[in-house]
């Protein structure tokens, strides 16, 4: 498949192909000096990183998109390609003469993907988005941090989202192709990839009325134990709601808690998840105090075997680090090396950089060619 991309700023929700050959064009000249992936001594530098996070294994090429020369080339290479990605607005597009109308005319089975911050609609349609707004504008920041703040989360987590809503908008047009033959049009942005993220909250809160607040290290909905809570050296664990007798009674026996235990408003799982109608819900939550000074008793390390034995209720909270070293991440082909992307400045001589990968996808082949699809819905009756 041939994917071309025209962004401003090559980000994460311009990068949902990765690893496809895709051509991008610029409207700048291009650079000649070569920079380090990290500048050294600054490792909050995130702009180098970004970009390679979003771009690897790709095949790409600089253009002067404004001169003749440029012009003539990207229409070329429009007139072949399956995909057209871009994140400026309408009337850079128009522009660059890279306009819906423009490109169709020449392809008509291309596929015309714009990914936007507030939509292609509406009074904000045309206005800039940052990562942090779409948090802010979607309601996230809301429900994110201590009881009664409002926060950002720890991660890009709005342009992904937008990536991901792209991809699968996209792979959607390319199925249509195949059973009309023609190309369509795909619309996105990272205000509608945020609310995709909380469709369970939003609906929640449109069906009860009920307006979630942020909870701390528990979920601002669900009540119970389930949520994060600190060891004796503050390492932090996600404990899940203990639904099976013989979890909870290994649990406190484990973390001394036997009057708990025993106690009749906690005596099942539907009374320590709050789901017994009959149970209040601040009786349900005074489990948590209990449970976090258990936990707080004793280090991470002296955990280990009982975390290994019950990782279905109970798991590490791991860092960045960790995550990378982390081995069921490794056998399951999460993360694969690349020579040059992400490599640091040290040590001399440099090694193969980490760079990560969300799915893997069979090799299957069929024994002889299959013809392609055909529907059978009558589509001039329709």
């Amino acid at each position: 498949m041939k994917l071309t991309a025209n962004c401003r700023d090559c980000s994460t929700h311009c990068g949902t192909s990765t690893d496809h050959q895709a051509i991008r064009s610029y409207r700048e000249p291009p650079r000649k000096e070569k920079r380090p992936i990290i500048p050294s001594g600054n490792p909050h530098s995130c702009r180098k990183t970004l970009f390679s996070a979003a771009n690897r294994g790709k095949r790409s090429v600089v253009l002067e998109a404004l001169s003749p020369g440029g012009q003539s080339a990207l229409h070329r290479v429009f007139g072949t390609a399956d995909v057209f990605l871009s994140n400026y607005r309408h009337e850079a597009l128009e522009r660059l003469s890279v306009d819906e109308g423009t490109l169709r005319a020449t392809n008509e089975r291309l596929v015309y993907a714009i990914a936007t911050g507030f939509g292609a609609t509406g009074s904000d349609a045309g206005k800039s988005m940052a990562d942090g707004s779409g948090q802010a504008r979607g309601g996230l920041a809301a429900v994110t941090g201590h009881t009664g703040e409002q926060t950002l989360t720890g991660a890009v987590i709005v342009d992904s989202a937008d990536g991901l809503l792209l991809a699968l908008a996209v792979v959607t047009a390319l199925v249509s192709r195949e059973h009309y033959g023609v190309g369509q049009r795909v619309d996105t942005s990272a205000l509608a990839g945020q609310l995709w993220l909380q469709s369970w909250e939003l609906a929640h809160t449109s069906m009860t009325g009920y307006v979630p607040v942020a909870q701390g290290p528990h979920h601002p909905i669900f009540t119970g134990v389930y949520g994060l809570y600190r060891t004796g050296d503050g390492r932090g664990l996600f404990i899940d709601n203990i639904a099976s007798p013989e979890s909870w009674r290994a649990f406190c026996a484990f973390g001394e808690m036997t009057e708990a235990c025993d106690d009749p408003r906690w005596d099942s799982n539907q009374k320590r998840a709050g789901f017994d109608p009959t149970v209040p819900v601040n009786q349900v939550n005074e489990l948590r105090p209990q449970l976090a000074a258990a936990i707080a008793r004793r280090s991470l390390a002296e955990r280990e075997a009982f975390l290994d034995a019950h990782a279905d209720i109970i798991q590490r909270a791991q860092n960045y680090s960790e995550v990378l070293q982390d081995p069921q991440v490794a056998a399951n082909g999460n993360l694969g090396r690349r020579r040059g992307v992400w490599r640091r400045p040290s040590p001399p001589g440099g090694q193969s950089g980490r760079a990560v990968g969300n799915a893997r996808i069979g090799q299957r082949r069929a024994a002889a060619a299959r013809p392609a699809h055909r529907s059978h819905v009558d589509r001039g009756r329709l």
